[in-house]
């Protein structure tokens, strides 16, 4: 269902050959940041078809569902997605829909660039950086033991037959990390790298310790990558990795690696250059792009028009790239930076400490980059 505040920017009746995109609104922020992306685009005068497909909260909450098997059709058949963020609580009735999408549409690789936007403040310049991760596996996958409960103990009583003393009250989460997976994510993922101007992927592991899992996914990337004549690569642990970071960021081009690690250095990259609130992503898989925010569903600023809607709107110029309207994705990106640079019309999150005026709304924020472009 559309947003009534939305409808007027959804082009759901476009006359003429347009693109045809799904949009998924999410729970918490993700109306109103959706809403703020979506007029942006449609500001650039790139013909978009929006079709709003409905998963998550809401979505359990009216059929039972939270991704119903015909939404999964949907995104298939349309191929490209622009998504809010989802919410799964701890205790949730419901498997977290995020990994459910990219398990069962095989988006087995994530992109999230991050770079210095001018005129914010950074100990850093000359970040430009790609964490490339794939997203189906590693211990995200949520094949989990509770402490207490009869399979866990019956595992904790398997390992020791094994030789691995668990102490009795564990709970286990299994991390498991397959060579077929790894391919297919490197496929996607190379295929993707290849058509931009990255040049040096560092492969970032703890094969050093998990020798089962991480030390496979370094063998079959970097199998991969010698048969990659125009990319270079070298292999970091991931500690040693989240080290040069905070001391040398601008040193990385494209970091290459499984799920959870991506997922923590991604958020470490964004804050050396403004935050979370400024670092768009991507899922890409067979014939399937879902473009989302690294984010999540911030429930303090729902119903109050506070979110900062910049990460999605630069998801939103990736979303254009992928649609080839490069001149337009590069109109939303200057006009990000403007409005960064400008300052007067930031939100809460990127203000300093030292500015008393007022946070601009989600809404003023919209605006202003519309009036840039």
């Amino acid at each position: 269902m559309v947003s009534p505040s939305l409808a007027p920017s959804l082009s759901l009746m476009t006359t003429g050959p347009a693109y045809r995109v799904a949009v998924v609104f999410g729970d918490g922020i993700g109306p109103s940041v959706v809403e703020a992306a979506c007029a942006v685009l449609d500001a650039t005068e790139v013909p978009l078809r929006w079709i709003s497909l409905e998963m998550g909260i809401q979505a359990f909450h009216r059929i039972g569902q939270a991704l119903a098997p015909s939404i999964l059709e949907d995104i298939r058949d349309i191929g490209v997605v622009l998504k809010g963020p989802l919410e799964t609580r701890p205790d949730s009735p419901f498997a977290s829909v995020n990994v459910r999408l990219r398990r069962e549409l095989g988006l087995r690789a994530q992109v999230r660039p991050v770079r210095n936007i001018p005129g914010l403040p950074s100990r850093f310049v000359g970040i430009d950086l790609m964490v490339v991760r794939e997203t189906t596996e590693d211990l995200y996958q949520g094949i989990e033991f509770h402490a207490g409960t009869v399979a866990a103990t019956e595992l904790v009583r398997w390992l020791g037959h094994q030789g691995h003393q668990v102490a009795s009250d564990s709970g286990l989460s299994i991390k498991p990390i397959s060579g077929s997976a790894i391919r297919a994510f490197l496929e996607i993922a190379l295929r993707y790298l290849n058509v931009t101007e990255r040049r040096h992927v560092t492969i970032v592991h703890k094969a050093t310790v998990m020798r089962a899992t991480d030390a496979l996914f370094v063998s079959e990337a970097s199998a991969a990558m010698t048969k990659e004549s125009r990319l270079d690569f070298d292999t970091m642990t991931v500690d040693a990795m989240a080290s040069a970071l905070v001391r040398r960021p601008q040193d990385f081009d494209v970091i290459l690696t499984t799920n959870q690690y991506g997922d923590i250095l991604s958020d470490l990259a964004s804050g050396l250059t403004g935050g979370v609130g400024l670092a768009p992503g991507m899922n890409l898989g067979p014939g399937i792009a879902i473009f989302e925010a690294a984010h999540g569903t911030a429930p303090r600023h729902v119903d109050v028009n506070s979110a900062n809607p910049l990460a999605l709107i630069l998801s939103g110029a990736m979303l254009l790239d992928h649609l080839g309207e490069h001149l337009a994705a590069g109109r939303v990106r200057l006009a990000v930076e403007s409005v960064v640079a400008e300052g007067t019309s930031l939100p809460a999150d990127l203000r300093p400490g030292t500015d008393s005026r007022p946070a601009a709304t989600t809404d003023q924020v919209a605006a202003a980059v519309i009036a840039h472009l």
